[in-house]
């Protein structure tokens, strides 16, 4: 299991070198199984006031919940995990800078298997920041099946940060 304290130095490698990097197991499973709740709660709510046409997007999609204190404006667990120094040493460190600052958080809700593959795409297109200092976590409220069990939760191409 990993934690921020101890995030490999061959991990801190392949995020510098690659791009990218996994660090599996570092948030405590009751905190993931919080949020997942609290997303449910919260889709379902936000679902039954969308407008006409919700189902013609490719996916469900919320951001900024971390800036609301209330579950009707937003998801105090995402604001916990966001904000949490556990997020901010691991971004630092795999980063090599002293200390981050939060930009957004993006809930991507797949509804599998009617939504289909995401297509390739690059994620820095859609921040308006004149910088290459910038970390993404990507992180599964559910298990993910392995490669030979026909998952994949994230694909990357090596090196496209650069």
């Amino acid at each position: 299991t990993a934690t921020v304290d101890n995030i490999q130095i061959q991990t801190q490698l392949d995020y510098t070198r690659q791009g990218h990097a996994s660090i599996r197991n570092f948030i405590p499973p009751s905190q993931i199984q919080q949020i997942y709740h609290d997303l449910k709660t919260y889709h379902s709510s936000y679902h039954n006031r969308s407008s006409k046409g919700e189902d013609s997007k490719p996916f469900m999609q919320y951001f900024n919940t971390w800036r609301h204190d209330d579950i009707d404006a937003g998801i105090p667990s995402i604001k916990q995990l966001a904000t949490s120094p556990l997020l901010c040493h691991a971004a630092s460190t795999l980063l090599g800078i002293p200390s981050v600052r939060l930009y957004q958080d993006s809930i991507f809700i797949k509804r599998h298997p009617r939504d289909g593959i995401t297509p390739w795409h690059i994620d820095a297109r859609m921040i308006p920041l004149d910088t290459s200092r910038i970390i993404t976590f990507w992180i599964p409220l559910h298990s993910i099946p392995s490669l030979e069990d026909g998952g994949t939760g994230l694909l990357f191409i090596n090196k496209s940060h650069s």
